[in-house]
């Protein structure tokens, strides 16, 4: 069995990350603490972030229809790979360069607007602020 290619990886890790951006692709909670999840039609990726050395490093699982993860691996290293080609103005959308800054911050960015996507900040800020305003 061949190893999937690190284009094929470069290739939907900028479309997951772009499509999250634009507010196309929907996640949630999985079971969990800390991982996130966004269902296709005979597939599902999740994303976890986890405390390695001194940092986080975010480990995205690619699973198949009948939930057996078929890939594992980390964010950081398909990013390294893409500024290692000098592919990223060709990958990823203006909107999420501007977004995101340096391209060696899009996994930390891409899992902290997952996160706060999912756990709904914006609504807690809101209550929060409502409540402090009566």
């Amino acid at each position: 069995m061949a190893l999937v290619d690190s284009e094929k990886k470069a290739r939907l890790v900028a479309s997951l990350i772009n499509r999250t951006v634009e507010g196309r692709v929907h996640w949630r909670e999985s079971v969990n603490e800390g991982e996130f999840v966004t269902d296709f039609s005979s597939s599902s990726i999740s994303i976890l972030q986890h405390k390695w050395d001194d940092s986080y490093v975010h480990s995205l699982s690619v699973t198949n229809h009948r939930g057996d993860i078929v890939d594992r691996f980390h964010l950081e290293d398909v990013i390294h790979y893409i500024i290692s080609e000098g592919r990223e103005s060709v990958l990823f959308s203006e909107q999420t360069r501007e977004a995101s800054g340096e391209a060696k911050h899009i996994p930390d960015y891409f899992y902290d607007l997952v996160r706060y996507n999912v756990m709904k900040v914006d609504d807690v800020y809101d209550g929060v602020l409502q409540e402090l305003a009566s």
